[in-house]
């Protein structure tokens, strides 16, 4: 009987313990500008640089984003990288992630400009977050391009 005993207590003990483990939550990721590196061949590269807030009381080590960036509709951008800082816990960390646009993406984009001179550009970032040990964020953020977003192209052109 003491067998039994023991093995309810052994039993609560546990789920207590995971009734207090609280669920992980998904980061925040903000676009804070774009800016172009170099060409290669038909692509042209660039720097898209987030803002990535972790929301939990610990660090996310992470092993990797893969990301695009769809302007107007269209697919513009896109990359993945393994390269990622530490989520430091309760914090706001930049992040800086390179990517590629394909030249019939451009295309298609400058044609779209072309057909809707006026037209606010709406952009939606999609981001798979993979951190270390737990099962990978996806996350949406849609906004639209705004001169401070697009003011690191200008400094390109200079």
């Amino acid at each position: 009987m003491q067998a039994w005993k023991a093995l309810i207590v052994v039993l609560v003990l546990t789920l207590t313990s995971c009734a207090s483990i609280s669920p992980i939550k998904e980061p925040e990721v903000k676009l804070i500008g774009i800016e172009p590196t170099k060409t290669q061949g038909f692509a042209q590269h660039f720097k898209l640089k987030l803002m990535v807030t972790n929301p939990n009381a610990f660090d996310l080590d992470i092993e990797g984003v893969n990301f695009n960036l769809d302007v107007a509709e269209q697919k513009v951008m896109g990359g993945v990288s393994n390269t990622v800082p530490v989520l430091k816990a309760y914090a706001e960390t930049p992040v800086t992630l390179n990517a590629s646009v394909g030249l019939f993406d451009l295309l298609k984009l400058l044609s779209f400009f072309g057909q809707n001179p006026s037209e606010q550009l709406k952009y939606q970032l999609t981001t798979e977050i993979d951190p270390n040990g737990f099962v990978p964020f996806n996350i949406n953020r849609e906004g639209l391009l705004s001169e401070e977003l697009l003011s690191g192209l200008k400094k390109g052109k200079k």
